[in-house]
């Protein structure tokens, strides 16, 4: 939608169909545990609203970044923004830590955090936006849940559950659907 508003990408049927589909299979994976009115779910839940409404608009203003500069530059403008932005309320929390503390093990899972989930991550997402519609990109998003969900089960056992298969696969299906849209 906020391609559509800012952009003035067009917003055809099979898009629409495909967005549906996997806002609905994304919805299942999610609650496949079912809803808790607790003020900490409830919480959760309005984080991720604001964090989901905050990438949708980060995904499709960066499409103008990268159309002023390019894939690299706008990477490079995003992480030093995000970085300024965060030194007010993180600087006297780093310079208090004691980071000797840190053993080797973690000292190379912040490092992959970094540099893999960060700098080359958005270099690919800058690299994606460059050569498609703000719209498509974003819906990409939506596999998210469904990849933390894979990740639980090979790296903690949790079970899949037949839930979870219906909704990933929705999820799949509304992103290939609005990919040809």
């Amino acid at each position: 939608m906020f391609s559509r508003g800012l952009l003035g990408e067009r917003l055809t049927r099979r898009k629409l169909i495909g967005v549906g589909l996997g806002f609905v299979g994304v919805a299942i994976v999610i609650l496949e545990r079912g809803v808790d009115a607790s003020i900490q779910y409830v919480h959760g839940n309005l984080i991720i609203y604001v964090a989901v409404i905050a990438w949708g608009l980060y995904t499709v203003l960066g499409k103008r970044l990268i159309t002023q500069y390019g894939p690299l530059d706008a990477s490079a403008i995003t992480l030093l923004t995000g970085t300024l932005i965060f030194l007010p309320i993180g600087i006297l929390p780093a310079l208090q830590f004691d980071y000797g503390s840190i053993g080797g093990w973690t000292w190379a899972q912040i490092l992959y955090l970094g540099v893999i989930t960060s700098v080359v991550a958005y270099l690919m997402w800058y690299y994606a936006l460059a050569r498609v519609e703000a719209g498509k990109v974003a819906l990409f998003a939506n596999l998210q849940p469904i990849l933390t969900t894979v990740l639980a089960v090979v790296l903690l056992g949790q079970d899949i559950t037949m839930q979870f298969v219906l909704g990933g696969a929705l999820a799949i299906l509304g992103v290939v659907i609005a990919q040809f849209g």
